[in-house]
């Protein structure tokens, strides 16, 4: 008969993969391993940034509802409090400010959908995953600028998922023109 390892600990010593982040002169390290509701919860939200990167790639940006937080399995609240796990009550006993909280969460989120060089630049604020990442107007209002629009802005994290255009190889895409 075989023997099996006890499953947790056994997937802990194989997956034993986490991310560390520093906030002031404390650290906390999150495990990679997340609830089950969690995990469906970013399932969803996996099946939704495809959705909108499709319909901007195919040039349907009205049929992009960014209204939503790509989940609905579960509340914001309830996926920032998973994701952060056993490290919430340290983090509010050394006094996280909600803005830190958030962007723990943030920086969270995105390594579990996309990965570590994701988080580290959400983590460095060199990716905006809070940001508008609806795609600009096609009308003259595009021509307007404000301050918060530069060419320097960051991307977001939904329009840096976005697949390329293809290149039709000519400057129209009608074709023969």
């Amino acid at each position: 008969m075989t023997t099996f390892p006890e499953l947790r600990s056994f997937k802990s010593e194989v997956d034993g993969e986490r991310l560390t982040l520093p906030i002031g002169s404390n650290e906390y390290s999150f495990s990679k391993r997340i609830s089950m509701r969690a995990g469906l919860a970013l399932a969803e939200a996996r099946v939704h940034a495809k959705e909108i990167a499709e319909a901007a790639h195919e040039g349907r940006e009205d049929e992009i509802d960014l209204t939503q937080p790509g989940f609905t399995a579960i509340s914001e609240q309830q996926m920032m409090r998973d994701l952060i796990g056993d490290q919430w009550d340290r983090m509010l006993g050394d006094g996280v400010t909600e803005d830190e909280f958030r962007h723990v969460y943030m920086t969270l989120f995105t390594w579990h959908m996309v990965g570590e060089e994701a988080a580290k630049l959400v983590w460095t604020n060199e990716l905006d995953v809070e940001g508008d990442a609806r795609p600009p107007a096609r009308s003259a209002s595009r021509a307007r600028t404000t301050s918060r629009s530069s060419s320097t802005k960051k991307p977001s994290a939904r329009s840096a998922a976005k697949a390329p255009r293809r290149s039709t190889g000519g400057t129209s895409s009608r074709r023969g023109t």
